[in-house]
């Protein structure tokens, strides 16, 4: 399970007493190369979202801040929107008396696998007003296989200010050049190679985070060797993509 959690400071000194909000996302069925997810947020003052759900979503496919996207998505669809997508909806621009933050951050924490283990820390985003330009913001994203991402600039000047809203479009930015939420990412299936009797893959083909988090895999599963050659056998890859982590 992951969670995220919306803070109305920088991320190093995000704590639990400044906590704008929460999320927390989970398998809704039997983790696959596809799976599908629920989740709620949480938002003070306001209470806690029924569960929502993300359906046929690839695992280790791209960066995390694009699942987050589009849990977001289906978080902050207008009541009166009745078809489902995954987009930023549009909202009542502001021209004259602008609200904004002068920062918040999110922290995304992976739950602990095993009972007496903590979370562990995969990725933050900390968004920063620009000085003297209200609505116009910077945001750093940091995770982990993925290392960093600066957003020099980009423009929020809604009529009413919403956290999370100020967050996805922040990650929006993260996610294409032109703000958007792209088209979802796709699993990359690497090509097969005869290794004697063993059909293995390269892992060197695999695209990042399933390239790093495969071979932390291979390593806690004891198939060090296979991780050195840099040939892995392709029972094992599946056998990846249908774990919990």
């Amino acid at each position: 399970m992951l969670t995220v959690t919306l803070h109305a400071v920088p991320v190093a000194n995000a704590a639990f007493n400044n906590r704008l909000g929460w999320m927390e996302v989970a398998y809704a069925s039997k983790p696959a190369p596809i799976s599908d997810y629920k989740a709620v947020v949480f938002s003070a003052h306001v209470g806690a979202s029924p569960q929502l759900t993300v359906q046929r979503y690839p695992r280790y496919a791209g960066t995390i801040w694009d699942l987050v996207a589009r849990v977001l998505a289906v978080y902050l669809r207008p009541a009166d929107e009745k078809v489902p997508a995954e987009q930023l909806w549009p909202f009542e621009p502001n021209k004259k008396f602008i609200p904004y933050v002068t920062a918040i951050s999110a922290v995304i924490e992976m739950a602990a696998s095993m009972q007496g283990q903590r979370a562990r820390q995969i990725a933050t985003c900390e968004v920063a007003r620009h000085s003297g330009a209200r609505g116009r913001y910077q945001a750093t994203f940091t995770e982990d296989c993925l290392g960093e991402k600066y957003i020099n600039s980009f423009v929020f000047r809604p009529l009413r200010l919403v956290h999370w809203e100020l967050l996805q479009h922040a990650i929006a930015h993260r996610l294409s050049p032109d703000g958007t939420i792209p088209p979802r990412p796709f699993v990359f299936a690497p090509d097969s190679v005869k290794d004697g009797e063993h059909t293995c893959v390269r892992v060197a083909d695999l695209t990042e985070p399933a390239q790093t988090c495969f071979s932390r895999w291979l390593a806690r599963k004891g198939f060090a060797a296979e991780l050195e050659c840099g040939l892995a056998q392709e029972k094992h890859y599946v056998e990846f993509l249908h774990a919990l982590s």
